[in-house]
This record gives structure tokens, sequence and C-alpha cells, in this order.
């Protein structure tokens, strides 16, 4: 479940739009579905990687990582 009131914090304190956030949890989770980790640095690395990926095919900034 997405964590609507935790994805308005996170926005507001990374000054971008909270629907943004949302957005980035959703490719999260499919990037969990699609067998991605982020329990160590490296796995944690190629993740945000493949977020940004995806956030810029979606026409969307780079929040990934922030």
């Amino acid at each position: 479940m997405i964590g609507y009131e935790i994805a308005t914090e996170y926005a507001a304190d990374r000054r971008h739009d909270v629907n943004l956030e949302l957005v980035l949890y959703v490719v999260h989770g499919c990037l969990h579905l699609c067998g991605y980790t982020d329990t160590d640095a490296p796995a944690e690395r190629e993740m945000r990687a493949k977020e940004r990926e995806y956030l810029t095919k979606l026409g969307l900034p780079d929040i990934a990582g922030e």
C-alpha cells in the first residue's frame, strides 16, 4: 500500500509534487515485482538507475534517490 501521508511529507521536504512522489513509489514497487532489490549498496544503485530510466521514459524529472 502506498502511504499518501508519507508521500506528502517526502514531497514537501524535497520540494516536488506529491503526484511525482507517488509515481516514484509505483515505479519502485514494480521494480521489486520484477526482482530488483535495494538491500545493499550495489543493488540499491542499480535500482535507482532503473527508477531514473523509467521516470525519464515517462517524461518526468529525476527524483530517484533524493
